[in-house]
C-alpha cells in the first residue's frame, strides 16, 4: 500500500514544486529561491522586494493576505535565518491554483 501511495503521489507533489518553483523564477525574477530536494514547502528570501516597500516579513505576509488574498508564513517565524523570507507549501494546492497565488504574491510587491 506504502509504496503504491508514494507512486502516485511523488510525482504529483514533484510537478507541483515544479510549478511553484518555475512561476516565482518568472513573476518573482529578483527573489532568490532553492528548488527543495524533500519536503513540501518553498522558503524564497524576498529581500529585494521587501526593501523597495520598506517592510519587514511579517507586516508582507498580513499585507499579502489582506490586500493579496494569498497566505504565507513569515521566514523569521523560523528564526534570525528566516527574516525576508516566505514560507509557502504547495501540497494541496493545483497547478493553476499554485500559479495564481505567485501572481497575485507579485502584484504585491509591485
Amino acid at each position: 500500500y506504502k509504496e503504491k501511495y508514494l507512486s502516485e503521489t511523488l510525482p504529483i507533489y514533484k510537478s507541483r514544486m515544479e510549478t511553484m518553483y518555475k512561476a516565482i523564477r518568472e513573476y518573482l525574477p529578483e527573489t532568490v529561491v532553492v528548488k527543495p530536494k524533500a519536503g513540501l514547502f518553498m522558503f524564497p528570501n524576498m529581500e529585494q522586494y521587501l526593501r523597495k516597500l520598506s517592510m519587514n516579513d511579517v507586516d508582507f505576509v498580513m499585507k499579502l493576505l489582506r490586500q493579496c488574498h494569498v497566505a504565507a508564513v513569515p521566514g523569521s517565524a523560523f528564526g534570525e535565518g528566516g527574516k525576508n523570507h516566505l514560507r509557502l507549501t504547495f501540497a494541496k494546492e493545483s497547478e493553476e491554483a499554485i500559479k495564481e497565488g505567485i501572481r497575485a504574491l507579485s502584484q504585491c510587491v509591485s
